[in-house]
């Protein structure tokens, strides 16, 4: 999340429990894991891409205003269905 906050350049890998999000929103680059080169090649292409790193930066950071920011919370603690079910 830390990442996303700072609209920081992201390269993880994937597996079988990676949630689909991080391929349909193409907000970090992936690498299967276990496959070191692979993940290398993603960090060389990266590195040697400044457009592509600016659009991660700012995918990276939407995505993290647009599914985790701490508003999101708030609201949905703030919607009648919690009160109902504190007994309020």
């Amino acid at each position: 999340m830390a990442g996303l906050i700072n609209g920081r350049p992201i390269i993880t890998t994937t597996g079988w429990l990676t949630e689909p999000l991080w391929h349909q929103t193409d907000a970090v680059q992936l690498a299967p894991a276990g496959e070191t080169e692979a993940f290398l090649e993603q960090v060389r292409r990266l590195r040697a891409d400044p457009a592509e790193r600016r659009r991660l930066s700012a995918a990276a950071s939407a995505l993290y205003q647009e599914r985790f920011d701490i508003s999101h919370t708030i609201s949905s603690l703030r919607q009648p269905q919690n009160a109902t079910r504190r007994g309020d």
